[in-house]
Order: C-alpha cells, then sequence, then structure tokens
C-alpha cells in the first residue's frame, strides 16, 4: 500500500531508488520528468538516483548533464556546511564534550561519506542536557548565532535549538524524539568519542 499522494512518477522513482527497477527504467524516468518542477524532497533524491544509476553501469553520457550539475552543487554545498561546523565539533571534542551526529550527516557517514549523493539541509548534533551550556559557548566562540536567549530553558520544552553561520544550520538536540523526556535514554556508549565526526566523512570524488 502506497502512502496518500503518492503519484506513479513517485512509485516509479522509488522502486529505481531501491534498485527493484532495470537501470533503463531510471533512465527514462530522468529524462521524462521536468527537472525545473520537481517538488523539493523528489528533487533531494536525485544525486542517490544519480549514483544508484552509475554504479549500474550506465554512462555518464546517458544521464541528463542537469543532474550531474545537481550532483556537483550538493558536494559543495556540503563541503561548506561541514567546514562551518568543524573547528566547533573539533572543540568540543576537545573539551570531552560527547556529541553524535544524527539525521542526514548520519546517515552520510554510516554509508560511506559520499557528500555528493545526499543534499544536507543541516547538521543534526546531539548532546547531553548537562552539557548543552558548554555546547552553546563552543558554538558562539566559533562564530554561530541562535536567536534563543536562554538555551537550558527552551530545551526543557523543545527537543532541539537552531544556529546559524554564514554557510549552514545547525540544530543542537538534546533528545532524540520530541516525545522523549527520559535523559536516562541519552547514555552514550562506548569512550565517549563522538561515533561519526565530520573527520570520518571522506570527500566525494
Amino acid at each position: 500500500m502506497n502512502p496518500p499522494g503518492w503519484s506513479p512518477s513517485h512509485r516509479a522513482l522509488l522502486r529505481c531508488l531501491l534498485g527493484a527497477a532495470p537501470a533503463a527504467e531510471g533512465v527514462a524516468w530522468l529524462r521524462a520528468a521536468d527537472l525545473d518542477r520537481l517538488d523539493h524532497e523528489t528533487a533531494r533524491l536525485l544525486p542517490r538516483l544519480y549514483h544508484q544509476l552509475r554504479a549500474e553501469g550506465v554512462a555518464e553520457a546517458d544521464l541528463p548533464p542537469r543532474v550531474k550539475g545537481l550532483v556537483r552543487h550538493t558536494w559543495t554545498r556540503n563541503q561548506a556546511l561541514l567546514h562551518e561546523a568543524a573547528p566547533a565539533l573539533a572543540e568540543l571534542t576537545r573539551r570531552a564534550v560527547p556529541w553524535r551526529l544524527v539525521g542526514g550527516a548520519a546517515v552520510l557517514a554510516a554509508t560511506g561519506g559520499d557528500l555528493s549523493a545526499r543534499p544536507l539541509r543541516d547538521l543534526d548534533l546531539l548532546v547531553r542536557p548537562a552539557d548543552l551550556p558548554a555546547a552553546a559557548e563552543v558554538l558562539r566562540a566559533a562564530g554561530w548565532r541562535t536567536h534563543v536567549r536562554d538555551v537550558p530553558q527552551l530545551v526543557q520544552w523543545f527537543h532541539r535549538v537552531r544556529w546559524t553561520a554564514p554557510h549552514g544550520l545547525l540544530d543542537v538536540h538534546v533528545r532524540p524524539l520530541l516525545e522523549d523526556r527520559d535523559s536516562a535514554n541519552l547514555a552514550f556508549t562506548g569512550s565517549g568519542a563522538p561515533t561519526a565526526p565530520l573527520g570520518t566523512l571522506p570527500a566525494a570524488r
């Protein structure tokens, strides 16, 4: 059963992304799609489809140049975001403040770290509630800004605080889920080092 609102085009794209359709079907989908009118969520899947088809042996010349340009744009934007965040995350590690990447960046790290395969709107960072003041201090020192005046007070009622910088957004979370207020569920395993530091994300080729 398909989610409400899914069009035949969405279902065809999903089949291609899951490898459930021949590569030729993915090429045909790209050639038939109006790339200027795709909704945002569908457009974000195009880099993944590009890599899927290339892995299946489709020649680059057989794919629309627009898609290759989108892949390069994705790599560039992601690099800028990671470069912006890296000093703050390195400082958190230096201060022995445990942190975790969650969301899209964690998916990238877990699947090989190809920065051209998935556009990142922002970075999602998980820290323990007790470490939130230290994390806020580090982010401010690194040039990140938030409109929230009392960060610890806000996260008593909300699950994250958004920070901005010239080249990106960073959301600091203290709960994996909005409904989960039990800090015991945030117990970090291992030595306390990040499970997916930015330094482990290889640059795309």
